[in-house]
């Protein structure tokens, strides 16, 4: 899956929240197009991300969606 990350999450740095992603099979993603399949959205959430997402159909999560999906939480890897 392809995915991109918006926003800050205070409690975690995003280059961890990357690494997690990579680490689990994912292809963290450089911008959003068709390819992407999640948006992983934090505070403060760029915008203009969220709204090209929406218009392109990407599915946008939080960071404990992102867990679920992956089936190990982020404090474990």
């Amino acid at each position: 899956k392809h995915l991109l990350v918006t926003g800050t999450f205070p409690e975690i740095p995003r280059e961890r929240i990357i690494q997690y992603i990579v680490a689990n099979g994912g292809i963290y993603a450089s911008g959003i197009t068709k390819k992407l399949d999640y948006l992983v959205v934090g505070d403060n959430p760029g915008p203009t991300k969220l709204e090209k997402a929406k218009k392109l159909g990407v599915r946008q999560i939080s960071l404990k969606e992102l867990q679920d999906i992956v089936g190990e939480p982020l404090q474990n890897f």
